[in-house]
């Protein structure tokens, strides 16, 4: 299986360095506010679309944003970093695994 990194960062895994393609997936959203609270506007975001995501490639995971994966539920072929590993200064310097859709 390929991976191919759709995030803006390097992801470093089980001592494997995944460099980011230059092609970054993002979601685009609209807010609209519902309420307020001592004049502090409350919010709902609302997702909208994902760019700059490929279709599918057989033998292909792509690796992007926990949200841009979420709200393309339906793609399999989709990751994203979980199980974050920091340095003592809380500074992600890597994961321990990945993360799909069931």
């Amino acid at each position: 299986m390929q991976l191919v990194n759709l995030t803006p960062h390097k992801i470093n895994i089980h001592g494997k360095t995944i460099d980011p393609t230059g092609y970054v997936s993002r979601v685009n959203n609209a807010q609209s506010q519902v309420d307020t609270v001592d004049g502090i506007p409350i919010l709902v975001t609302t997702v909208t679309e994902a760019t700059h995501l490929p279709d599918p490639e057989k033998g292909t995971y792509f690796i992007v944003p926990a949200i841009v994966r979420m709200s393309v539920s339906k793609r399999k072929d989709l990751l994203s970093p979980v199980k974050l590993i920091r340095n003592k200064d809380g500074d992600v310097v890597g994961c321990a695994a990945f993360e799909r859709t069931a």
